[in-house]
């Protein structure tokens, strides 16, 4: 599981996170434990948030933006994932490839994939990066069950080919964003060279 840790309700209510989902009669939430945060403070307001949550299931989709404090591993793991694991989700892996702040896969959403999205892809990643906002809806329709990583949006829709050059500059703006704003990881203008 991975862990998350926000410093305040505001940060929760503005953070995505990952919950255990099983059942928990004391608490009626359906929550038997949440997110472990790097202080007894921050665990202890995520617990709260989920707690006083109405439907506790949803909170975890609604949150945005929470920073990944402590992970089983020393470099976060960045999953690129479009349609058909053809053009732009390869191209963004090949460019990350070689960079040493993080790991990276790519999938694809269709069957017909060369390597097709899983649930063990989801639990490896600590953010997966959709190129459009209907690979999200996908993602959280087939894997509705099972609790999900952060996933952000590039807004990529099309792709003239790998390893285009417009597409290449267009995934490692969004790229290098998010990776500042979930990570805090310093912005590389050219990714897969030591920053």
């Amino acid at each position: 599981m991975r862990h998350y840790f926000a410093g305040s309700l505001r940060a929760v209510r503005a953070a995505r996170v990952f919950v255990d989902k099983t059942p928990d009669p004391v608490e009626g939430a359906g929550w038997n434990r949440c997110m472990h945060g790097n202080d007894g403070a921050g665990r202890t307001r995520i617990c709260q948030a989920l707690e006083s949550s109405p439907r506790p299931q949803r909170l975890y989709s609604a949150l945005r933006s929470v920073r990944i404090t402590d992970m089983p591993h020393t470099r976060p793991h960045v999953l690129f994932v479009c349609a058909l694991n053809k053009w732009r989700s390869p191209t963004a892996a090949r460019i990350y490839a070689n960079d040493p702040r993080i790991e990276v896969r790519s999938a694809g959403l269709s069957p017909q994939s060369p390597h097709r999205l899983s649930l063990q892809d989801l639990k490896w990643a600590d953010l997966v990066l959709v190129m459009e906002s209907t690979h999200t809806a996908r993602i959280r329709e087939a894997f509705r069950d099972s609790p999900l990583p952060p996933i952000e949006c590039l807004e990529i829709h099309d792709a003239p080919g790998l390893m285009d050059d417009t597409l290449a500059k267009l995934i490692r703006a969004g790229t290098e964003a998010h990776l500042s704003a979930g990570f805090g990881i310093a912005t590389n203008a050219k990714p897969g060279a030591n920053p």
